[in-house]
């Protein structure tokens, strides 16, 4: 089975030597949502504009905090319409704009445009959580955020990253609690059963058995999302080891290499309608095609040996309208550097 689940931090990816110094950043939490909250929690901002198609990670902090929340639209091809999207800015005045790398794909034509577009005053927020930070990432938000258990074999993992130092301050850390370990432990026992089923269970139904038998201990999601404003600790010390002694450089080139390989293969017809550039600039989270039925494709897909995944659950707020194309239509087949 060629998988999408994430394979345990290892070499060659992972060095002796220390790559990074995570410890001394300000706004790494285990979680990019718990993260969020806590910047934003005493900050006087009132009303944030985010693109449609978004994660719960991302919009629950702001629910919570009782933002005042305004949608742009995000189509299927990525790109973003100017007078639409200069109408929505003008009529909505958001004090916060988010913008996300899609799967990891930078569209440079999208980030020009809110250069352009966005007033001064606003706070952008550039969302890096499906790609990696590398010696050759472009930052131009004003508050960059990353998310490293999406792509990594890390239990805990993500960043504020600031920009503009001018939004810099310190960050809430709090000592251990029992909520802060409970949601510690299911984060690791989690990350392992992934990498059991990346390299040593190739059933798709022995999966969804091992998942539904260990669900007390590995189902971390539905904790995290009742929990996460209490939880303020810092990244454990072995996820912490691990992303100083990884080499991002490293990891995206071998994601890349998958890429190109897709690129090559894969059907016009069945690839987003991005530049070439846009899916090699940084790495991916997994290659995005369109299909017609997510479900069945899903399926197909399986009983050739390949296992993909599509983003529609937790990720549409927006309304009960059923949500756009981008939501329905996307599929993510796998790009890993162990693969």
């Amino acid at each position: 089975m060629i998988s999408y689940y994430r394979h345990q931090e290892g070499p060659p990816f992972l060095k002796s030597e220390q790559e990074h110094h995570f410890e001394k950043l300000q706004f790494f939490y285990p979680t990019l949502r718990q993260g969020l909250y806590q910047y934003f929690k005493d900050e006087s901002y009132r009303s944030i504009l985010l693109p449609d198609y978004c994660p719960q990670g991302l919009f629950d902090p702001f629910k919570r905090l009782g933002y005042d929340i305004y949608f742009y639209h995000v189509d299927l091809s990525l790109s973003l319409n100017k007078e639409e999207l200069a109408e929505t800015i003008e009529r909505t005045k958001p004090d916060i704009f988010v913008y996300i790398h899609y799967f990891g794909l930078y569209m440079k034509h999208n980030v020009a445009l809110l250069k352009e577009l966005l007033p001064e005053s606003t706070l952008f927020i550039e969302d890096f959580a499906h790609t990696l930070p590398t010696s050759t990432t472009v930052y131009t938000g004003d508050l960059c955020l990353f998310s490293f258990t999406k792509s990594l074999g890390v239990a805990q993992g993500a960043l504020l990253w600031f920009n503009n130092e001018k939004y810099l301050k310190a960050s809430p850390y709090t000592p251990p609690t029992k909520q802060a370990e409970k949601l510690s432990a299911r984060l690791r026992f989690h990350t392992r059963l992934e990498h059991l089923f990346s390299t040593q269970v190739p059933s798709d139904l022995l999966q969804r058995i091992l998942l539904k038998v260990t669900r007390p201990w590995s189902d971390f999601y539905t904790w995290l999302h009742s929990n996460y404003p209490a939880c303020t600790t810092r990244v454990d010390d072995a996820s912490t080891h691990a992303l100083n002694h990884l080499d991002f450089d490293e990891i995206t080139a071998a994601r890349k290499k998958i890429v190109e390989r897709y690129l090559n293969k894969i059907p016009k017809s069945q690839k987003f309608t991005c530049p070439r550039n846009a899916f090699l600039k940084q790495s991916l989270i997994g290659f995005p095609v369109v299909v017609d039925n997510q479900k069945v494709f899903h399926a197909e897909l399986l009983s050739l040996g390949t296992q993909g995944f599509y983003l529609n659950k937790r990720w549409w707020f927006k309304d009960e309208a059923g949500g756009s194309e981008l939501l329905n239509r996307h599929y993510l087949l796998p790009v890993g550097h162990y693969l």
